[in-house]
């Protein structure tokens, strides 16, 4: 019995070692596959050892796994492999960083990771490890939303904050050991906060309201409510539908314990922790339930949505936000009264357009700041209004628009609104018009989705009259309208004859066409339709 047991322990000792030593060569075979992808030309790799007793090794640089040289079939040294992990949003990525002769970056290669697809799977993507490249290494990389405002900065994926500085930390990582390994110099990469910001992050939101007032919501409180328990359908702007249930508190209950009285604002903003954003109106607040859904088809949430996620039953899916950091109570929205509507294309004509790189394709795009600038009147209390021609209506503030915010007109599915953190599925797609308090842009292509078309005078176009009215405009037949082109020419016409009056369109020029009692007018390259008082 004795020797069965020490048979047994052995036996067990040796398939751990074998196992173990099947996983190190598959290891080294993947991480050696990797550094000859970085390094194309090279026919020899060679792992450098690393002294484990070193303290700056073991205490600064544990991200390190490996460290290789690459040569080629001459022997001649090509440049220096790092292996580094670093914990993302999911869980370990895995990066190659290669440094060439010059001390620059020449390659950077994930080879693993646990980040979902639709998030920060985008890290493998080409178009993002690009970034990297020419990097000299005498400087630690920093994380950028948008823009890079200098060569120390790499733009994120967007929507894919945790995932994108992770990766940059295990750069970082690779350039403190290179520097340190190769160049004697004990470059000390600055701390990291990625760790403070997922744990405040998926534990945790914020409700503002009032003159500055705030409550920090732990999932501990939250908890602590009722749950509502509703079985609804995810309605995306691509056109995938989920059906599902979801449970957790109503926010009308949530806020009572805080007397707090929902009824008492005009809007909801709803900011999600990747910087996605929505504005929930006041009808919508007034007839639907807001649900701040935890548990989903009787499962916890989600980690990639935490800490909670936004179910509006009645609602598209894009005033479900989801990883909810903080949730605004609006007092004070201003009112449409909409006395302006405006041709996209010939409004836009003297704005340079901005290549707006988009999940790793540029396309052409204009700031709307830029475009509301030429307005005479913005109030920064109103609605920023977009409807899609496929029947989607969003609203967000106009506050929040102004900044980094854009609207794609060329590319998949233009003309749609863009900033750094919106995630496909979360835009409102083939835009028909967005408007503020006084004023409208229409993309006649896509409107005239919404009016179909009408034949005056042997030409066919949009009906201008239930243009207008969809772009916002009220009382339509007891006003005066002032049609104005783009060199400055004008026609005036009484609102009871729009039903005559059509808009045709050739490529970007939408033309007026007004079947008057003298005979057809015409009037090229229409720019705006003032309301006139």
């Amino acid at each position: 019995m004795k020797h069965q047991k020490i048979s047994a322990a052995l036996l067990l000792t040796i398939i751990s070692f074998v196992v173990l030593s099947a996983y190190r060569f598959y290891s080294d075979f993947k991480y050696e596959k990797a550094v000859k992808q970085v390094f194309a030309q090279s026919d020899t790799i060679r792992i450098q050892k690393l002294q484990d007793h070193d303290t700056f090794i073991s205490e600064k640089l544990k991200g390190i796994t490996k460290v290789y040289k690459a040569y080629d079939k001459q022997n001649n040294l090509l440049g220096t492999a790092l292996i580094t992990k670093e914990t993302g949003y999911g869980g370990f990525i895995t990066v190659v960083v290669g440094i060439g002769l010059d001390n620059k970056i020449s390659a950077v290669k994930i080879i693993e990771h646990t980040e979902t697809p639709h998030y920060g799977g985008y890290i493998t993507q080409q178009w993002f490890t690009d970034r990297f490249f020419g990097k000299t290494i005498s400087s630690f990389l920093s994380l950028s939303a948008l823009e890079a405002a200098n060569d120390t900065e790499i733009v994120q994926v967007t929507g894919a904050t945790i995932s994108s500085g992770a990766v940059i930390e295990a750069v970082n990582t690779a350039i403190s050991a290179y520097n340190y390994v190769e160049l004697n110099n004990e470059m000390e990469k600055p701390a990291s906060d990625l760790k403070q910001i997922r744990s405040n992050e998926e534990n945790s939101f914020s409700i503002r309201y009032g003159d500055n007032k705030s409550i920090q919501i732990t999932m501990k409180i939250l908890k602590s409510f009722p749950n509502e328990k509703v079985d609804c359908i995810l309605q995306k702007t691509t056109g995938t539908k989920t059906q599902m249930t979801a449970e957790g508190p109503n926010l009308r209950t949530v806020l009572e314990k805080y007397n707090i009285n929902l009824d008492d604002y005009k809007g909801i903003g709803i900011t999600g922790r990747d910087g996605y954003y929505a504005m929930v109106s006041k009808d919508i607040i007034d007839k639907d339930k807001i649900i701040l859904g935890h548990i989903f088809n009787g499962k916890p949430i989600p980690d990639e949505e935490k800490p909670i996620r936004v179910v509006i039953p009645e609602q598209f899916g894009v005033y479900w936000v989801k990883m909810v950091s903080d949730i605004d109570l609006y007092d004070d929205i201003a009112e449409k009264n909409i006395k302006s509507v405006k041709m996209f294309y010939e409004l836009t004509k003297d704005i340079k357009p901005y290549m707006y790189e988009y999940y790793g394709k540029k396309d052409e795009a204009f700031e709307i700041g830029q475009i509301l600038s030429k307005f005479k009147n913005v109030n920064p209390k109103g609605f920023f209004t977009m409807a899609s021609s496929d029947g989607l209506t969003k609203n967000e503030t106009i506050a929040m628009v102004k900044s980094r915010y854009y609207i794609k007109t060329t590319g998949e599915n233009a003309p749609m609104n863009v900033m750094p953190n919106f995630k496909l599925g979360s835009n409102v797609k083939y835009i028909a018009y967005f408007s503020t308090t006084e004023d409208a842009v229409i993309f006649p292509e896509e409107m005239v989705k919404l009016t179909d078309t009408i034949s005056i005078a042997g030409k066919t176009g949009m009906p201008l009259q239930e243009a207008l009215s969809r772009a916002g405009m009220k009382n339509i037949n007891q006003k005066s309208y002032n049609f104005v082109s783009s060199s400055e020419e004008t026609i005036q016409i009484n609102g009871s004859q729009l039903h005559k009056c059509i808009l045709e369109f050739k490529d970007k020029e939408v033309i007026l066409l007004y079947d008057s009692p003298n005979g057809t007018v015409e009037l090229k390259n229409l720019l705006e339709i003032n309301q006139i008082e």
